[in-house]
């Protein structure tokens, strides 16, 4: 087996030349860089003033800042002459470095229309004097709603002033009763007992019978003429005007919620019927519940009692805001 030689330059199993052997040693020439891997290379092993540090690397002892004009490398300080992200602005991250807000748009940490941290005062979705839910009823735009309190105040003095109304009326419509029994004789009202013992009565004459039956008769139906007579006054003044005495005292007014009058003859009607039928029939529990009812209204806004959210009716308080009645102006 042979063994390579150095001899022959294509003989692929020639053996290396050693290095400086048979060769002059070269120095390079001025303004040459040698491309060997030396240590001394400049470029592979000696740091560019111009280069900027890497990811994460800080800048090497001797290296001066990035020359103005030059964006500084991530993580690194901006150099003096640099702008800093004007007040108001968010700072972009990217190639371009800090990005200004478009023109017009608010500033970063600001609310629309003021100064940082300003809350936006009345007029900015918050209506002057504190806030007030959206009305619903269009009739009654303006208006002032009425507290559930008020209501059942107003409810209370009509159901105390009528209560005695009614009772002096009641009293007045017995007096012809009153004075038929005060004529009947005493014995005809109290037993008397003969010499026997026996109890006995005197009993009335025809016609002391039919002055008694006679005069209770026109007392009921005098009571019945003064209690509809009161009570038509009251249906054409709730009816025509959304007035009641409680509500005459305390400045309120019953109206449509869709055009902010009266509710009329009819629907009137019908809700003092339901509150009077549903009273007698239940011994005057639903009557209490109706009283009470603006108190659990808690959708509309309103305080609507049950019975005026059947006929669409709304209490307004036209002391403290607009009255939307408007009177019908008299025919001559």
């Amino acid at each position: 087996m042979s063994t390579p030689t150095n001899g022959d330059a294509n003989d692929p199993w020639r053996r290396p030349t050693e290095s400086g052997q048979g060769q002059p040693e070269q120095t390079p020439s001025s303004g040459q860089q040698d491309t060997g891997d030396g240590w001394d290379q400049p470029g592979r092993h000696q740091a560019d003033p111009n280069q900027q540090p890497g990811y994460g690397q800080q800048p090497s002892y001797g290296q001066g800042q990035p020359g103005y004009g030059q964006q500084p490398g991530y993580g690194q300080q901006p150099s003096y002459g640099q702008g800093q992200p004007g007040y108001g602005q968010q700072p972009g991250y990217g190639p371009g470095g800090p990005q200004s807000q478009p023109a017009g748009a608010p500033a970063w940490g600001q609310q629309p229309g003021g100064y940082p941290g300003q809350q936006p005062g009345p007029g900015y979705g918050y209506p002057q004097g504190g806030y007030l839910a959206r009305n619903p009823y269009p009739g009654v735009e303006g208006a002032r709603p009425t507290s559930g309190g008020l209501q059942i105040g107003a409810g209370f003095v009509d159901n105390l002033i009528l209560s005695v109304v009614f009772g002096v009326l009641g009293l007045l419509s017995f007096i012809p009763l009153f004075t038929t029994l005060g004529s009947l004789p005493s014995s005809a009202s109290s037993r008397t007992y003969d010499e026997y013992g026996t109890s006995t009565r005197t009993r009335l004459t025809q016609d002391q019978a039919n002055a008694l039956v006679g005069s209770v008769i026109g007392s009921l139906a005098i009571m019945l003429v003064l209690f509809l007579i009161v009570g038509v006054i009251l249906w054409w003044w709730l009816a025509t005007r959304g007035k009641s005495i409680g509500n005459a005292i305390f400045g309120l007014r019953l109206v449509h919620q869709e055009t902010g009058q009266p509710l009329g003859w009819g629907p009137t009607f019908l809700r003092g019927l339901l509150m009077w039928g549903t009273s007698t029939l239940t011994s005057g529990i639903t009557g209490v519940l109706f009283w009470l009812s603006p108190l659990f209204d808690s959708t509309s806004g309103w305080n609507q009692a049950w019975q005026d959210k059947l006929f669409k009716g709304v209490v307004i308080n036209h002391k403290q805001g607009r009255d939307t009645f408007t009177p019908t102006p008299r025919k001559r």
